[in-house]
């Protein structure tokens, strides 16, 4: 009983010390609090999210050779020429480029589900879905 006490009460004390010290954050920001998880949302929320903006949070995540499968059906031959890194010449994808949602693969043999197809100026970019973020000005 005694030690639970102690436990407690060097608990509080520390709560103390850390809400006083203004560490603690009581509220989220609101980024934090309408943040979309692209992988883990439903089929019929992940197809609603084209024609949003979202941005590449991650180069790591994007499909640059995507478009040489065989595997996946692409909405159009345009899209899958330029769906990758034999269609983008010079142009390399990278983190803070932002596009418009414009079809979604499903992935049924990785852990990550779906794959976004972003266009992005004149190119399309298949990103994982753990790797695309909202726009700030945008919330999704």
């Amino acid at each position: 009983m005694t030690k639970i006490i102690k436990l407690t009460s060097t608990l509080c004390l520390f709560f103390v010390f850390y809400a006083a010290s203004g560490s603690a954050q009581t509220t989220l920001p609101d980024s934090a609090r309408t943040k979309t998880d692209y992988c883990k949302i439903d089929s019929a929320a992940a197809f609603a999210l084209i024609g949003k903006t979202a941005q590449i949070a991650h180069d790591g995540g994007v499909y640059s050779t995507l478009n040489d499968s065989e595997s996946l059906k692409w909405p159009s031959a345009e899209m899958r020429k330029l769906g990758g890194r034999s269609g983008w010449k010079k142009y390399k994808p990278a983190k803070g480029d932002t596009g418009t949602i414009v079809h979604v693969f499903f992935d049924s043999g990785s852990t990550s589900k779906f794959i976004y197809l972003l266009k992005v100026k004149d190119k399309y970019v298949p990103v994982g879905c753990g790797y695309i973020a909202e726009v700030e000005s945008e919330k999704l």
